[in-house]
């Protein structure tokens, strides 16, 4: 036994030198993982308190009193009556959003959140899965609800891509097309 030891001594070595490897690959790769997840924490818990938390419960109080006033909207029985009804609602959202500048700015904090969550997410810096499973149901709501602004500022002020990283995120496109 001694003898074939010393004879494979070098192809030995080597496979203890590829199993470390792939074991330092592994703990790296997983620690990664972790890292990821703690990013991604730290942006929920960035959601879930401070100015992030106060703006989005600003919108949230904003959109409970908007709605009564987009459930007064009659339901449409044509399809042209549900453009006009579509162009209603729209005008509605920008108009209170618009009017009051605490909001406005409460939106654009919540969208450059959730932009710059999508922008962690594609930079393999924060875990999807995580973030998706903590933040994405308030995304798309978010993003749902104020599909009509984001158009809006995309079509006047010409910024192309605002709410975009939070829309993908949302898994919910706006386009600006619904604003003409």
């Amino acid at each position: 036994m001694e003898d074939w030891l010393r004879r494979n001594e070098h192809g030995i070595k080597m496979l203890a030198a590829a199993a470390a490897a792939v074991f330092t690959l592994i703990q790296y790769f997983g620690h990664l993982g972790e890292v990821r997840v703690e990013k991604t924490l730290g942006f929920y818990e960035r959601f879930s308190s401070g100015s992030i938390f106060a703006a989005r419960t600003e919108v949230l109080e904003a959109w409970e009193s908007l709605e009564a006033r987009l459930l007064q909207l009659p339901a449409p029985a044509t399809p042209a009556e549900m453009i006009a009804l579509r162009r209603q609602w729209q005008q509605l959202v920008v108009a209170a959003i618009k009017k009051n500048p605490n909001l406005t700015t409460d939106t654009d904090i919540m969208f450059d959140f959730f932009d710059a969550l999508q922008v962690c997410i594609e930079n393999d810096i924060c875990d999807r899965k995580t973030a998706q499973e903590l933040m994405q149901g308030a995304a798309t709501i978010f993003v749902g609800n104020n599909c009509p602004y984001v158009a809006h500022v995309r079509f006047n002020q010409k910024l192309a891509n605002y709410g975009a990283k939070a829309a993908t995120f949302a898994g919910q496109p706006c386009k600006v097309e619904i604003y003409r």
